[in-house]
């Protein structure tokens, strides 16, 4: 329903069968990954292309999420963390919250009957955005970002996407809530082709 051209960086929206541009983004300097948009790879046994990327600001800096469409009709997002990679696939349950607030860590939330612990809440805004999205990703869009994590040892098995889960996330928006859950991959077992070129990678 979003993208942006990689040409002039116009914010394009498509409603029915009309498209309208809704401004200009300003692209950011890439971090230092070797990820971009048209990078493939194999996760869960399925064959995504990384179609979109966000990049999120708080208080403490910035992150980068991907987002992914698979071969099977799936999608979901990759998120590059401390070396490793988190992937995620939206939950097929709705969460029934409203208010982050009302939310602390510590506390325990059920994402498709997982049971997960509230380890990290941060608010955060679109600082830029690029390629093809679900959403309308315009800078300065808010959003509240909550952090879930399984009992330490523990991986359980979900009805969504992945077999297996090792973390759960929800994000708070003017569009409401929404949950995944996910697990992490190193940089080998997802098989990238089309990387970006870093020198001395």
């Amino acid at each position: 329903m979003y993208a942006v051209c990689d040409y002039c960086s116009t914010a394009l929206v498509r409603s029915d069968v009309s498209v309208e541009s809704i401004g200009k983004v300003a692209i950011l300097q890439d971090a230092w990954s070797p990820l971009q948009l048209g990078t493939e790879g194999d996760f869960d046994g399925g064959h995504f292309f990384v179609v979109g990327q966000v990049v999120y600001r708080w208080d403490s800096g910035t992150w980068t999420e991907w987002y992914l469409t698979y071969n099977d009709g799936r999608f979901g997002w990759m998120t590059e963390a401390q070396g490793h990679f988190a992937l995620t696939f939206p939950a097929k349950k709705k969460i029934d919250l409203s208010d982050p607030s009302q939310i602390s860590v510590g506390a325990q939330i059920s994402v498709d009957g997982v049971l997960f612990n509230v380890v990290d809440i941060k608010p955060a805004e679109v600082a830029s955005s690029r390629g093809e999205l679900p959403f309308k990703a315009l800078p300065g869009r808010k959003i509240t970002c909550i952090d879930l994590n399984l009992p330490a040892g523990q991986e359980q098995k979900s009805g969504s996407g992945s077999t297996k889960v090792a973390f759960a996330s929800l994000e708070f928006s003017e569009s409401g809530a929404n949950a995944f859950l996910g697990r992490y991959q190193d940089f080998e077992s997802l098989r990238f082709v089309n990387l970006r070129q870093i020198h001395g990678w």
